[in-house]
């Protein structure tokens, strides 16, 4: 990617862009004076991407919305980014998407973002952000910037299921009768019986699970699964007895 645009400037001069130039089509007669600059603005960004991602998200989709890539002759808006800018279409999906979902808003309820990463997302860094995507509302007021990107990821399973699998045949073949968690049994049990009863089950596999206090304060830990199915999950504290 450096190599395309060395160290270009939005003062940089036509000839020193070095843009590639496709033959896909001649929709224009002559590139419009937008169209450069806008490529020079994108240049510009990606000498300092690390600090200037959110800038570069809105020029690229600023890019894309004037339909600038025709003027250089590519019928796509990624086809131009693969060849002049060394980023795949995923890529550019994701750095478009960061700045509209975090980008600060020119006022309240508007729907074009500005230049600016809002304030609450200040602290996070760009693949961190990439990862937070898919998320809702309320689940991001869950998300801290000292969480790590393996952290947000495993969240993210958990919200959607992927760590509440039914047990194949197989795993709960690995406990006895004698050990295997039973709900009916279970729900028969009580007190101490109970208890003692969890405590001897054996589990059929373990996942990590994030809890929250009232105060929004992370409470991790490991859990062994002794029952996954229609009535519910149990979980049971790793190393530790009790639902």
């Amino acid at each position: 990617m450096d190599d395309m645009q060395g160290n270009v400037s939005i003062t940089s001069s036509d000839d020193s862009l070095n843009i590639i130039r496709g033959n896909e089509t001649a929709h224009f007669t002559a590139e419009r004076e937008l169209a450069r600059t806008s490529v020079r603005y994108i240049y510009t960004d990606l000498c300092d991407l690390q600090r200037s991602y959110i800038r570069l998200g809105f020029h690229l989709y600023e890019f894309k919305v004037n339909g600038y890539h025709e003027d250089f002759g590519y019928l796509t808006f990624e086809n131009f980014c693969d060849k002049n800018i060394g980023m795949d279409k995923g890529a550019v999906s994701r750095c478009i998407n960061v700045y509209l979902r975090f980008a600060k808003r020119h006022k309240e309820g508007s729907f074009v973002p500005s230049m600016f990463i809002d304030d609450k997302y200040a602290d996070f860094s760009y693949s961190q952000l990439c990862e937070m995507l898919p998320l809702s509302e309320a689940d991001l007021k869950h998300i801290r910037p000292d969480m790590t990107v393996k952290q947000i990821r495993e969240y993210k399973k958990i919200k959607d299921g992927t760590f509440f699998k039914v047990p194949d045949k197989k795993s709960c073949d690995v406990a006895t009768d004698e050990t295997r968690f039973d709900m009916d049994r279970f729900n028969r049990c009580k007190g101490i019986v109970a208890r003692n009863y969890v405590k001897k089950c054996v589990p059929v596999g373990s996942c990590p699970v994030f809890l929250f206090d009232t105060d929004g304060k992370l409470v991790d830990g490991g859990f062994d699964i002794l029952f996954s199915g229609r009535e519910g999950i149990v979980l049971r504290k790793s190393g530790e007895g009790g639902k």
